[in-house]
């Protein structure tokens, strides 16, 4: 199964034929935030990915003016390196050693510019709400795009608050219900924030139609309007530039995601990207390493506040409550007590 990066699109590839496939996806932006490479080999339906095969690479990201960071291995085959911003103009490379002794290489990989989002808005449609931005394209170059997004919303543990206000819980089969010794004080997990990016989100576009032109109500997302919105809802947009390259690889993979098997459309096929293998020419290798430029855009939502009710939190017989009643944290993997630094009051 291919991975997902922070800013890469997860697409789950299968190997009919007993030797696997190698897959390897990274980019590296203009934020400071680590870059990132992910290696992964193709695998049959059914059968787990040996990430330990993966352990033990050298993985390097270098640029034209020969500089260059080493990757450290993190887990489930993904590697990262910080303090190595990319720089709008420089040409970067991957350069990826196995543990098995063989080298890979990307295709050289030019960090263009990208135009900054000037507002991201959102409206009702029915029962979802769409998230859209406005932005000017530059008419003087040839501009391909693509967009990703993340989403916070709050949550709340209404039963944890009034347990804070009595010592004596419920037993059940001579424990305590769920963890209840072991956190006493419920008021740090009453508020939690939960925040998700959708990993099928393939957004791109190029400025064919739109070249020089001001760019209003882009459509980047959209989610249904439900209790996420009940105490505060967050969306970030990121607009990334790219190569032709890049485009022409994420279009391919859109296709072949959107296609829907009729005897009219192109049949699937195995999607080459800018990796190779430098004994083995000929060797296939999928995946992307792409350099990008990034421009975010922040929207708070309150329009919905209140509007679903609370959460509805019943004891069972013996007066356990459902463990996110009583904790936070346990509304999702991604939920946590830890506000973030962007969140509105």
């Amino acid at each position: 199964m291919l991975l997902s990066g922070s800013c890469i699109q997860e697409v789950e590839v299968f190997d009919d034929n007993d030797n696997s496939t190698l897959i390897i996806e990274g980019i590296i932006t203009n934020h400071s935030e680590n870059v990132e490479v992910t290696l992964a080999y193709s695998r049959k339906f059914n059968v787990r990915q040996d990430f330990e095969k993966l352990r033990g690479a050298e993985v390097r990201v270098v640029d034209n003016l020969g500089n260059e960071v080493y990757l450290e291995y993190a887990a489930y085959g993904k590697y990262v390196g910080s303090d190595f911003q990319g720089v709008v103009g420089r040409t970067y490379e991957l350069k990826v050693k196995m543990p098995s002794g063989e080298t890979y290489s990307s295709l050289p990989e030019t960090m263009f510019p990208v135009s900054p989002i000037k507002e991201l808005k959102h409206e009702r449609r029915g029962n979802s709400v769409y998230f859209l931005v406005d932005f000017e394209d530059d008419e003087n170059t040839r501009d391909y795009y693509r967009w990703r997004y993340n989403s916070t919303h709050e949550v709340f543990s209404p039963t944890a608050f009034e347990l804070t206000q009595s010592w004596e819980y419920p037993q059940s089969g001579g424990e305590r219900c769920y963890g209840w010794a072991s956190q006493p004080d419920f008021r740090e997990v009453y508020t939690c924030w939960v925040t998700k990016t959708d990993p099928e989100l393939l957004n791109i576009g190029n400025d064919f139609v739109f070249n020089g032109l001001e760019v209003k109500n882009k459509e980047v997302y959209s989610v249904e309007l439900d209790r996420k919105f009940n105490y505060g809802y967050s969306g970030e947009v990121e607009q990334y530039s790219l190569t032709e390259n890049a485009y022409k690889f994420w279009s391919s993979i859109k296709e072949q995601i959107d296609n829907g098997g009729t005897i009219f459309e192109t049949a699937n096929y195995q999607i080459r990207g800018n990796i190779y293998s430098d004994e083995n020419p000929d060797e296939l290798v999928l995946g992307y390493f792409g350099a990008s430029a990034v421009t975010t855009e922040r929207i708070f939502v309150s329009d919905f506040i209140g509007k679903f009710g609370d959460v509805s939190c019943e004891p069972n017989q013996v007066g356990c409550f459902p463990e996110r009643c009583i904790d936070c944290r346990a509304y999702s993997a991604n939920s946590t007590n830890i506000k973030p630094d962007y969140w509105s009051e």
